[in-house]
């Protein structure tokens, strides 16, 4: 088997694709990195071993840069490694894999498999993990299962990245207290703990039923919750109350990060309803930290498309809701609880084959605030394209929504396929 594998990859090409994406911090907070860069190579191919066998490889190298650096960034993310093959009923990929479940567009309640690189996090990328995925369809039936013995861990920002909260006071959830932050105000990882090890024997499944104006999706997963519980430790140098307390943060803050096991348990309903499909989905999660608590997240979308002066317009309309059970932990609050209760209009303006237009508008109803994120995409030839996009957050007088307002940014991205 080794020596045919090396005998198919030697005769089979390998693709290489390069990319290299700049993104500049318009109004960055203070202490804090204005420059992001991301330089990524690709390799893929696939290699014929029988008919029913083949193996296939698709690994990304990127090496991540900042003005200001404290943590190595050089990433290997073996998106696809490994078998894919077919075996009478069923087919399966052994090795390094990525799987997404169907889920609505910008918020997949059911995209939690696998770890995530949160460098970047209104772009974060999927980490691959390492495992087996069987899947088989038997008329309206596909049917999904897998098993992970070791997951990956998901990436968070480095401490000189702007998307740590530096600015007006420190948001923490299920604080009476006020915490001001100084004018320079570093983070530093001190401690990382995991309770009844997480990344170990994850596994789940998912099933869909295809009727003819709708689909059932059914999804489980048990395993690592691959956003960590994040607690900030501090002093407060000047204190102008101490009930509440109320003070300013003597630099610097200490953050404690503790990986815990969760389970998720939820459905979707897709029908279209001609010009627009209509999609719920829900799900239950169950946090097994210190303590154990619970959450119900659903979210609604409205899609459909029309022509425009011959170009196509494709939208949707999205609603956001998450549910938690009362709790006395006080994390620390970050981005990605962005979309526990808000409202998306998100939409893509085909102008021609070379020429894309998209973004989305999210306005987040639970610290009032709104993103506008437009991506403007020119393939110049086959293997050539580049990207411009900018985010901009607008925000009002909550902790959570200030603490970004600062981060408005511009993104180019040049890709090349060899």
């Amino acid at each position: 088997m080794i020596v045919l594998l090396a005998q198919s990859l030697w005769a089979e090409p390998t693709r290489l694709s390069i990319a290299n994406e700049v993104q500049y911090f318009y109004l960055n907070p203070k202490n804090s990195s204005p420059f992001f860069s991301k330089l990524e190579i690709k390799l893929y191919g696939s290699a014929e071993l029988s008919d029913a066998l083949d193996f296939k490889y698709n690994t990304t190298l990127n090496y991540v840069h900042l003005s200001q650096q404290d943590q190595k960034q050089m990433l290997i993310n073996p998106t696809e490694f490994g078998f894919f093959g077919s075996a009478s009923i069923f087919d399966y990929q052994l090795g390094f894999w990525q799987y997404t479940p169907e889920g609505p567009d910008i918020n997949n309640l059911f995209n939690v498999i696998h770890g995530k690189d949160y460098r970047q996090p209104f772009s974060s990328e999927n980490l691959s993990s390492l495992g087996l995925l069987v899947s088989a369809t038997y008329e309206i039936l596909t049917f999904k299962a897998f098993y992970i013995p070791k997951n990956s861990k998901s990436i968070l920002p480095d401490t000189q990245s702007p998307w740590w909260p530096r600015t007006d006071t420190l948001p923490i959830s299920n604080s009476s207290g006020t915490f001001y932050l100084p004018d320079q105000v570093n983070y530093r990882f001190r401690n990382e703990s995991e309770v009844q090890s997480p990344f170990l024997n994850n596994w789940g499944g998912s099933a869909k039923l295809a009727f003819n104006n709708f689909d059932i999706n059914l999804f489980y997963y048990s395993g690592a919750n691959q956003t960590p519980q994040i607690y900030p430790n501090f002093t407060i140098d000047i204190t102008t109350s101490i009930d509440p307390p109320v003070g300013v943060i003597r630099p610097d803050v200490d953050l404690d990060t503790t990986w815990i096991k969760s389970d998720h348990a939820g459905a979707g309903l897709s029908t279209v309803l001609d010009p627009v499909i209509a999609k719920v989905f829900c799900k239950k999660q169950t946090d097994y930290g210190l303590p154990q608590s619970s959450s119900t997240s659903c979210t609604g979308s409205l899609e459909s498309s029309l022509d425009i002066f011959s170009k196509s317009l494709r939208f949707f309309i999205q609603t956001n809701r998450q549910w938690k059970s009362s709790s006395s932990i006080s994390e620390l609050e970050t981005l990605l609880g962005f979309f526990e209760k808000s409202t998306a209009l998100g939409y893509l303006i085909d102008l021609n084959s070379e020429n894309i237009v998209s973004g989305a508008f999210v306005y987040n109803e639970k610290s009032p605030s709104l993103l506008t994120s437009v991506r403007y995409e020119r393939r110049w030839t086959d293997q050539f394209k580049s990207i411009l996009g900018i985010n901009i957050i607008t925000a009002q007088d909550q902790p959570l929504a200030k603490s970004y307002d600062q981060t408005d940014s511009a993104t180019f991205k040049i890709n090349y396929d060899f």
